[in-house]
This record gives structure tokens, sequence and C-alpha cells, in this order.
């Protein structure tokens, strides 16, 4: 038992020193990332500014439909 251990905590060293070289090193594709975050950005854009749009028609339609009724109250009481 206590020898696994030992071979544990070894094996753990080396994962440990691994891991710390690894933090030395740039992160291979940044270039890569940034274009792909680049476009994310773009594409969520563009469903906003859809859903906006949306939501402005929707908007129009009640207010058409809002200032008819009026009109046809006014057009009912004369």
């Amino acid at each position: 038992m206590l020898q696994a251990t030992i071979q544990n905590q070894e094996e753990t060293l080396e994962q440990l020193a691994a891991a710390q070289k690894e933090l030395g090193r740039p992160f291979e594709e940044e270039q890569k990332l940034q274009q792909l975050v680049t476009r994310q950005s773009e594409i969520n854009f563009a469903l906003e500014f859809k859903e906006l749009q949306g939501q402005e028609i929707v908007m129009e339609d009640h207010v058409t439909s809002a200032a008819q009724e009026a009109e046809k109250d006014l057009e009912t009481e004369i």
C-alpha cells in the first residue's frame, strides 16, 4: 500500500511538472479563437437586430390597430 501511494505521488508530480511546462507556452489556436469569437459576436448582433425589427413590426401593427379602433370609435360617436 505504501508503494502504491509513493507511485501515485510520483505520477502526480510528473503531471504537475508537465502542466507547469504547458503554462509557459502560448495558446496555439489563439488567432482562430479570436476569429470565431468575432464571428459569434456578429451573429449575435444580427440575431438581436432581427429580433428588434420583429418587435418593431409588432409595435407598428399594434399602434396601427389602436389608431384604426380609435377612428372607428370616433365615427360611431359622430
